[in-house]
């Protein structure tokens, strides 16, 4: 773990998500890892817009299928967003979900606008939590462990300045266009 340009926020964010050596670190915070999953969700989502839509990217990475073509592009500008959660970015994300095109077989939409709206009001929407907790579960096959074990090892990294599970995906994809 990274010290000295970590905050307290970002140090309790990974303490939230079950990164060992931060948990430690903030020993006398209290962090109930055995609540429900919605109800863990719902609390991890008060870190913020940047926390919500990579928890939200970390569940669209448990989809079996490879996303349609108007799906890939929506999730690139998500991505996008995520490396750099600027007014800008996030208007060109909230954009292409909400009016480009849509892959009729490809249930991406529906995770998406999800993800969108995890990122526009940082979670406070119960229906995006619900939908996109259930599509990881239900459609995909995941397990609770496997749900918080995905954001773990997307969100708690970022989050301690260790390494950036999106950078390295987008620059494993070629960057972007």
């Amino acid at each position: 773990m990274r010290t000295g340009d970590i905050t307290r926020e970002r140090l309790e964010l990974a303490a939230y998500v079950g990164d060992d050596d931060a948990r430690q670190l903030c020993a006398g915070m209290v962090l109930d890892s055995s609540a429900a999953l919605t109800d863990w969700y719902a609390g991890m989502l008060r870190f913020g817009p940047e926390a919500a839509v990579r928890s939200g990217l970390a569940l669209l990475a448990l989809a079996r299928e490879p996303a349609g073509e108007g799906t890939s592009a929506a999730l690139a500008l998500l991505e996008r967003w995520a490396l750099c959660p600027c007014a800008d970015h996030a208007e060109s994300a909230r954009v292409s979900v909400w009016t480009g095109p849509r892959d009729p077989d490809d249930d991406g939409d529906t995770r998406l606008v999800c993800v969108l709206m995890l990122a526009e009001d940082a979670g406070r929407r119960p229906s995006a939590r619900y939908v996109t907790l259930e599509w990881a579960r239900n459609r995909q096959g995941a397990t609770d462990d496997d749900v918080r074990a995905a954001i773990r090892n997307e969100v708690a990294p970022w989050a301690l300045g260790e390494r950036d599970p999106v950078r390295e995906r987008v620059d494993a994809a070629g960057g972007f266009d």
